[in-house]
């Protein structure tokens, strides 16, 4: 068995499909959510901005942009615990406040009655 038979060949795609043109504005925002697969070309076209795409660059950037999402989730979930953590603490020092602040209207209105 010979190298050649391992190689597989795919079919050229012409020059002009890979050229960078200057980006209009809805292709530089364009989320590219209506992809069509062109196998035969081995390429994407979206249906909105009518812009030929690298599927590896697509699925790069898409790839990218989850992992910063789930960063993003991740320390989120973690400033809500901290959050919640310093809201049960701010509950707690509340109540004891309340409570001095009872014990000392009663010794205020215990002490009024033994003056009288």
């Amino acid at each position: 068995m010979t190298i050649e038979n391992n190689i597989i060949k795919f079919p050229a795609i012409h020059p002009r499909r890979l050229e960078r043109k200057r980006e209009t504005f809805e292709q530089r925002v364009c989320r590219h959510l209506s992809l069509e697969l062109h196998p035969d070309i081995r390429l994407l076209f979206c249906k909105q901005c009518k812009t030929w795409i690298d599927p590896y660059d697509y699925l790069a950037k898409w790839a990218s942009g989850e992992y910063v999402l789930d960063q993003t989730t991740k320390e989120l979930e973690n400033k809500r615990d901290k959050l919640i953590k310093s809201l049960v603490e701010l509950r707690r020092k509340e109540r004891n406040i309340k409570a001095r602040l009872r014990n000392a209207t009663k010794r205020g209105q215990n002490d009024d009655h033994r003056e009288s």
